[in-house]
C-alpha cells in the first residue's frame, strides 16, 4: 500500500533492474517505489548500463565502503553515533533502523565525494533527504577515510 509520494529533485545514479513477476516494488534505504518496464533502460531514455556507480570512481567507492564497514564494526563508534545519551544525534527523525541510517550516512558520503576528496584533511558534509538532512564529519588520513561522527538535522 502506498500512503504518499513526493518528487525529490537532484541527480542520482540509476540502475536498470528487471524483477520477475513483481512489476511494482520498493528499493533502497528510502524505499523508493519503482515500476518494472518492458524493454531496456535505453528505451525510456536511461542508461542501459547496470551496477556501476558512474558518478564515483572505483577508488572513491572503495574508500566510502571501507569507511562504512570500519565504522560499523567499531562498537565505540556505533555507540557514539547512535546510542550516546550525552549527545542526541536525532536519528529518530529518519524513522529508520540502524542499518537504514548507515545507508543514509553512506549516501551522504557518496553525494559529497568531491568535497571529501582524497587529500589528508578533515571534512564535514551534509545531504538533504527531504524532512531532514544528514551531516557526516570525518577525516581522510594516509589513504583511509574515517568517519568521526554523524547526525541528523531537521530541515526547515
Amino acid at each position: 500500500m502506498i500512503v504518499g509520494w513526493k518528487v525529490v529533485l537532484g541527480v542520482k545514479a540509476m540502475y536498470n533492474l528487471e524483477v520477475a513477476q513483481d512489476h511494482t516494488f520498493t528499493v533502497g534505504v528510502g524505499q523508493w517505489v519503482v515500476h518494472n518496464m518492458a524493454g531496456s533502460a535505453s528505451d525510456c531514455g536511461g542508461d542501459s548500463s547496470t551496477g556501476d556507480n558512474s558518478d564515483l570512481s572505483t577508488k572513491q567507492q572503495q574508500l566510502i565502503q571501507n569507511s562504512i564497514d570500519n565504522a560499523q564494526t567499531d562498537a565505540n563508534k556505533t555507540h557514539h553515533i547512535f546510542d550516546n545519551p550525552s549527545s542526541d544525534h536525532q536519528w529518530k527523525l529518519t524513522g529508520l533502523d540502524q542499518s537504514g541510517n548507515w545507508g543514509l550516512i553512506q549516501q551522504t558520503l557518496e553525494n559529497n565525494s568531491d568535497a571529501i576528496g582524497t587529500s589528508n584533511k578533515p571534512f564535514e558534509v551534509t545531504s538533504n533527504f527531504g524532512d531532514y538532512a544528514i551531516t557526516v564529519r570525518g577525516n581522510y588520513v594516509g589513504g583511509v577515510l574515517y568517519i568521526g561522527t554523524a547526525w541528523v538535522n531537521s530541515s526547515p
